[in-house]
């Protein structure tokens, strides 16, 4: 696995996880517009994701005027999976 800065290709990507979570489920994907993703990850944040053999497994978002973790998602499955790196 490895992380890296998340790309505007990454959305739809990232909407599949985002969408797959358990818990803060979002009802509808229209609540958060493909913009939106565009101004959290350029204007208001700073984007990363997890990948596991190219495929985005987790993404963090970093909320620069709030100064916080403005978002974090994993896939299902991944909870407490360690990088074979470590």
């Amino acid at each position: 696995m490895r992380i890296r800065e998340a790309a505007i290709d990454d959305i739809d990507n990232f909407m599949a996880v985002r969408m797959a979570v358990k818990e803060n489920v979002l009802n509808s994907p229209g609540l958060f517009t493909r913009k939106d993703n565009i101004d959290h990850s350029t204007i208001y944040g700073k984007k990363w994701v997890c990948e596991d053999d190219n495929y985005i497994v987790g993404v963090a978002i970093a909320g620069l005027t709030q100064r916080n973790i403005w978002a974090l998602f994993v896939q299902a499955g991944y909870e407490k999976k360690k990088s074979r790196d470590t």
